[in-house]
């Protein structure tokens, strides 16, 4: 059966409705700022369709519906008698067959104009429809608001850019020395990859015989000078007063000191004598001497960050890090001689600056039989840094106080170059100075766990034996002691018991033969 929509329309909207329609009306008329729009509630709404409505026949809504009608269509033109066909299926649906016809002709006429309505609805047909109703909707808008529509567009394009090269190089606003720039500058925290790869092109260049330009001529090998003002038992930084005849522009000092003593109370060595004690000591002392040296070759200045803050935009990085080339990024054993400290803070307009260094001077620990102690000195590459100096590393064994650990930091700036702020240079060398101590303090304390839970295993373990041997030694003396008592019950049961004496009669019987 074949139903056709009304012709007619008419409904009487409810209060409810009918009121939060007036309410849609009263405030667009107020965004207008033309008319008011009043309706009373009693008042009847209706919908009438057009004066030719009755010209032309009423479609079905469903689109099940109109197919089954274009399968209708298409069998009565290719029956043998398509108008008594026609006929007998108008009366099956009280029409008449004018009518049929024309609801027939027209449902055919419109699905000729428009094929999509016979297309499935699938879910990349919807995407797509949904895409192109979208492309419509932004030209119109460009049409009608090119400005503003301009101006969002840009907008959009730079939060795209800058959400796919954050992740990849932390958005770079600079790479070297400028007339607008201090030096390399990231807006965000670079990542360890990119600045590998930029490593990577330095170290290459060197090696193929363009050597990497120093920012300064001449290199400060004396440093004994700027440690002379701090104590030995002194912690802290110093920013040196200098004369003005003095070869450097600016100098900032610092010093911490590692005691055993701690060490030791956490993982006691067992020392009971004061000899004992002190050869402990000094063991600590020279594992502390021997992790820092070990730091410094692999250029592991800052393992260890003091301050974090995960309350800003680069979620909890570290304020300053140390980056190398490890023998994974570089099969080349002489990889190491350049790096890169990040420093946020130290860039353009407070951001992340890259200070690109090279070694210049390495000292290793035992090269001098009079002097237990190693010293790293790196120099500032030429445009590629924010001052024009040098940085010296100084780890030693403080003779006093039964040996300390002592770390020392030195930032210097010869005359002519650029120098840094004393707020930055402080913060660099006293974060350098802590990283290391606290480095060389973690390894010595795993070590050292190591070893006591190693010594706790082996008592642990040679208890065990002790018990399991004392055990077998228990039960062996009492195996003896029941088989003395056995054997005095069996002789106390047969006096006559062990008197037996062989005759060897039974050896000489021919039977045996």
């Amino acid at each position: 059966m074949v139903r056709s929509a009304p012709r007619r329309y008419s409904f009487y909207l409810s209060n409810t409705k009918f009121l939060a329609l007036l309410v849609a009306f009263y405030v667009c008329s107020l965004s207008s700022n033309r008319y008011f729009l009043c309706v009373r509630a009693e008042e009847q709404v209706t919908w009438t369709p057009s004066d030719d409505a009755d010209d032309e026949p009423s479609l079905p809504l469903s689109l099940k519906m109109r197919k089954q009608l274009l399968q209708l269509h298409q069998a009565i033109s290719q029956a043998d008698d398509p108008v008594g066909m026609l006929e007998q299926v108008a009366a099956q649906n009280q029409m008449s067959g004018a009518e049929l016809g024309k609801m027939l002709e027209k449902n055919y006429r419109d699905l000729q104009q428009d094929p999509s309505l016979l297309q499935p609805k699938t879910l990349p047909r919807a995407i797509f429809k949904a895409l192109a109703s979208l492309g419509v909707m932004v030209s119109q808008l460009a049409k009608k608001h090119p400005r503003s529509f301009g101006l969002s567009a840009l907008t959009l394009i730079l939060i795209c850019y800058t959400l796919f090269v954050v992740p990849r190089t932390g958005l770079q606003m600079s790479s070297s020395k400028g007339l607008l720039s201090k030096g390399p500058t990231t807006m965000f925290s670079p990542p360890d990859r990119y600045v590998k790869k930029l490593l990577r092109r330095k170290s290459d260049d060197d090696r193929s015989g363009k050597p990497l330009s120093l920012s300064i001529r001449t290199v400060k090998t004396e440093w004994d000078d700027l440690l002379t003002p701090l104590q030995d038992e002194e912690d802290g930084v110093q920013v040196h007063v200098l004369p003005r005849k003095h070869e450097l522009r600016q100098a900032i000092s610092a010093q911490y000191t590692l005691s055993p003593d701690e060490l030791l109370e956490e993982f006691p060595l067992g020392g009971a004598t004061k000899a004992e004690i002190k050869q402990e000591r000094d063991y600590i002392v020279d594992m502390l001497v021997s992790n820092a040296e070990k730091l410094l070759e692999e250029r592991n200045f800052i393992e260890f960050s003091s301050t974090t803050s995960g309350t800003d935009s680069d979620n909890g990085s570290p304020l300053i890090r140390n980056v190398i080339l490890s023998d994974d990024d570089d099969g080349d054993g002489d990889n190491k001689k350049v790096g890169v400290l990040v420093v946020r803070g130290l860039g353009d307009f407070g951001r992340h600056g890259l200070l690109f260094y090279k070694v210049t001077n390495h000292v290793p620990v035992y090269s001098d039989a009079d002097d237990d102690s190693s010293s790293l000195t790196v120099t500032t590459l030429k445009n590629m840094g924010f001052f024009d100096g040098q940085i010296h590393i100084h780890v030693k064994r403080l003779p006093d106080h039964d040996g300390m650990l002592l770390v020392q930091v030195s930032l210097a700036v010869p005359k002519g170059g650029r120098r840094i702020s004393n707020t930055m240079g402080q913060f660099i060398v006293s974060e350098l100075a802590r990283s290391i101590l606290q480095s060389s303090s973690r390894r010595t304390k795993q070590t050292l766990a190591r070893k006591s839970q190693n010594r706790r295993y082996k008592a642990s373990g040679q208890r065990r034996a002790n018990e399991r041997r004392q055990t077998r030694t228990n039960r062996e003396r009492l195996l003896e002691e029941m088989a003395e008592d056995r054997r005095r019950r069996w002789q106390r049961a047969n006096p006559n018991a062990g008197s037996y004496r062989p005759s060897n009669r039974r050896q000489m019987s021919p039977n045996n033969c």
